[in-house]
């Protein structure tokens, strides 16, 4: 795995949400992340945020956005 540093000094990691880490630190300067949990693979689903309706979760196919819109009150 590779972590870059933005130009604001923050580290880029590509892990997902729900990933449990496992967090080692064997130097002051150094911090090892292990993923010893992928995350779980979560439903779609449709929420509204900031007065919008936006799904979330996995990429969905044009089936899954109707069934979704039909059972979203």
């Amino acid at each position: 795995m590779t972590t870059t540093v933005d130009e604001k000094r923050r580290a880029v990691i590509p892990f997902r949400p729900g990933d449990v880490l496992e967090i080692e630190q064997p130097s002051p300067d150094v911090v090892v992340l292990k993923r010893t949990k992928p995350a779980e693979r979560t439903r779609p689903r449709l929420v509204r945020r900031s007065g919008r309706l936006v799904f979330v979760g996995e990429p969905l196919r044009t089936e899954e956005v109707k069934e979704l819109l039909e059972d979203f009150p």
